[in-house]
């Protein structure tokens, strides 16, 4: 027997829509690849008529062009490593549509200035936005109910958190390594 990464197989059974690779993923489709330029990016919320539901584990990986990216309202899933590296990525906007920003997400963007986290996200995985070394500050919406290890961890960039009313508990070294800390809000 012979066991292949889920991953390989997606990419294996890939189809491909303008720029984007995906595959069927439930109801909808998974984004699964990016074969575009780069600059600001707003994901389609529809490929060849279905919904799409996740973007795939290092989907957008290493797309240094990547200056903006907006993810549409019916994605609920954004996979392992989906936009780390992506090295001139300076803003995203995430929706609350999104239940998870699986582990290392957003890792090691270091032009991240921006990320608009909507209301309506419950889990932020392991490291989702750590070596963010440009993220200054972030407000954590109150849905949020677990938090990986290192969420935050060396943005020495990041001088203020905002956390709202409903988060409850913090992820193990959620500030690890992040020196320029000075301000962090938490709900009254």
């Amino acid at each position: 027997m012979i066991l292949l990464p889920a991953f390989s197989l997606m990419a294996g059974l890939a189809e491909q829509f303008e720029d984007y690779q995906y595959a069927r993923w439930g109801e909808g489709v998974m984004l699964t690849g990016y074969t575009g330029a780069g600059g600001d990016l707003v994901i389609p919320g529809l490929i060849e008529g279905l919904p799409v539901l996740a973007i795939g584990d290092l989907a957008f990986r290493n797309h240094a062009e990547l200056t903006r990216v907006s993810i549409p309202a019916s994605v609920t899933r954004i996979g392992r490593g989906a936009f780390n590296y992506c090295e001139g990525l300076g803003r995203v906007t995430i929706p609350g549509s999104v239940d998870l920003i699986a582990e290392s997400a957003f890792a090691s963007c270091p032009s991240l200035v921006e990320v608009t986290l909507g209301e309506g996200i419950t889990e932020i995985g392991n490291q989702a936005f750590a070596h963010c070394r440009s993220l200054a500050g972030i407000t954590i919406p109150g849905s949020v109910r677990v938090f990986g290890t290192g969420v935050l961890s060396d943005c020495t960039g990041l001088t203020r958190v905002t956390l709202r009313e409903g988060v409850s508990e913090l992820g193990r070294s959620m500030f690890l390594g992040c020196t320029g800390l000075k301000e962090v809000s938490l709900p009254i």
